[in-house]
């Protein structure tokens, strides 16, 4: 019976894992960006509704000159940003090749102890199976419905360092 509990541990080890590790480098990631993309667009609306009713027509006009230079990306950026991609494909690829070591071990060693202590192998990745599709409706719905729509950036924090930057720039 240890041998038949251990054996599901380690199967229910080893799939969780390869589903949460695929599960991060596809949805995950892609609603993760997601999450950036609408908190910053909450955050320039809310500060751009707020600028517009107290600054006045004229001084508009003199903020976006004094901004707009700031705001141009470098060149500098775009190697920054291959490298950040490289970074990442090469992490993703090891994540990858390491989960599958991970799982491989793991179903040896269950296939192993179902062959010394005669229980049937297919039963535990049954069980397994039945209990990663609950793991995984249960993460899709985390972040679809909780996650996506948690406010993580506090828009008075950024409306302030905004105005500090702009005091700044305003006194130099």
């Amino acid at each position: 019976m240890f041998a038949k509990n251990t054996a599901n541990i380690i199967c229910a080890t080893a799939m969780i894992s390869v589903f949460i590790g695929i599960f991060f480098f596809t949805y995950a990631s892609k609603i993760e960006r997601n999450i950036v993309v609408k908190r910053s667009t909450e955050i320039v609306d809310d500060i751009t509704s707020n600028m517009k009713m107290i600054i006045p027509e004229n001084q508009k006009q003199i903020i976006k000159n004094t901004i707009v230079p700031y705001l141009t990306i470098p060149d500098s950026l775009n190697k920054a940003d291959k490298d950040v991609e490289n970074a990442n494909n090469a992490l993703q690829k090891s994540a990858i090749e390491y989960i599958f070591i991970f799982a491989s071990v793991c179903i040896v060693i269950v296939f192993c102890l179902s062959m010394m202590f005669k229980f049937s192998f297919f039963e535990i990745v049954e069980e397994n199976i039945i209990v990663l599709v609950f793991v995984a409706i249960t993460e899709y719905i985390f972040l679809t419905f909780f996650a996506q729509n948690y406010i993580t950036i506090d828009s008075n924090f950024v409306k302030g360092k905004m105005i500090d930057t702009l005091l700044k720039i305003g006194s130099s």
